[in-house]
């Protein structure tokens, strides 16, 4: 089955990665507040490190969200710039899928800092003209400029006409170092010019969840749904892509893979135990290439 003119809904729900140091808590939870108008709309889902649960891999959690997300929110602050995991791990990994333009990466700036130096300094920063928010009068006026920014992103990603990588073919950064507009998307993965892979993913049947869909997402972007007992085929461009499955609170392992143009790739999905929803919700759902 091809999911062809419906591979993208009208509206996609966007995975947001959201790197921050924890001395900066509260005000990552007050922006977490403004975005949940968005949350609650279906057009984002955002990921912060305090959602990983006891028991899980540290390490591999935030790099398989931060790997999958498309939009990448880095809080910036004293603290942010000093920390080693912030700077050292996650914003370099941001940086470079900023410059593959596997992501659209967004600078906040929470408090004051001489940033405009850092690798991020090119890109456009939030709130307008990257006033931090702790010298706002009105902090909740900050943090809605912040919000209204990334909706802009989020719409922007909606309404780009590309195939699967909508999201992640975007040029990310809002102003690119010489001051120009950015540059095209990518063509689209079903664009005849462009060499592209089929990927067949299949659905064991199971009574657990038998009526109910599982979300695919591939680079951080819902692309379509698919049944109990279905078989469903999408295409994606040549490279490295990334794919995950959600179902309400739950989801798969994220498997990535490189595309080598005119190929099948074979993918097979089901649920594990169902008590992995409590315990283990981000394996709730396996995934493997077959």
């Amino acid at each position: 089955m091809l999911l062809s003119k419906r591979l993208i809904p009208p509206k996609m729900q966007i995975d947001i990665f959201i790197s921050y140091s924890h001395q900066d808590e509260v005000l990552h939870g007050q922006l977490a507040k403004h975005l949940k108008p968005l949350e609650h709309e279906g057009l984002i889902r955002s990921w912060y490190d305090r959602q990983i649960l006891p028991g899980e891999e540290f390490e591999a959690e935030i790099s398989s969200e931060l790997n999958a997300a498309s939009v990448i929110l880095l809080l910036i602050s004293p603290d942010f710039i000093s920390s080693e995991y912030c700077w050292g791990t996650e914003m370099k990994r941001a940086m470079e899928r900023h410059e593959a333009r596997t992501a659209r990466v967004i600078p906040v700036i929470l408090r004051p800092i001489d940033w405009r130096s850092t690798p991020f300094g090119k890109l456009l920063a939030l709130p307008r003209d990257g006033k931090p928010i702790t010298t706002w009068p009105n902090q909740d006026e900050a943090l809605l400029d912040v919000a209204r920014g990334i909706r802009s992103v989020v719409t922007e990603l909606n309404s780009s006409p590309s195939g699967t990588e909508t999201a992640s073919s975007v040029r990310p950064g809002a102003k690119p170092a010489d001051g120009h507009k950015d540059s095209p998307a990518q063509p689209p993965a079903t664009d005849s010019r462009v060499s592209v892979a089929r990927v067949h993913l299949s659905r064991m049947t199971r009574v657990v969840d038998k009526l109910r869909m599982y979300k695919i997402r591939v680079d951080g972007a819902v692309v379509g749904e698919i049944a109990d007992g279905q078989t469903t085929t999408f295409k994606v461009n040549s490279g490295q892509h990334s794919i995950t499955l959600t179902i309400d609170w739950c989801s798969s392992n994220t498997l990535s893979f490189e595309a080598q143009g005119d190929e099948d790739i074979h993918l097979e999905c089901g649920n594990n135990s169902a008590l992995r929803a409590i315990w283990a919700p981000h394996s709730y759902v396996y995934l493997k290439r077959v």
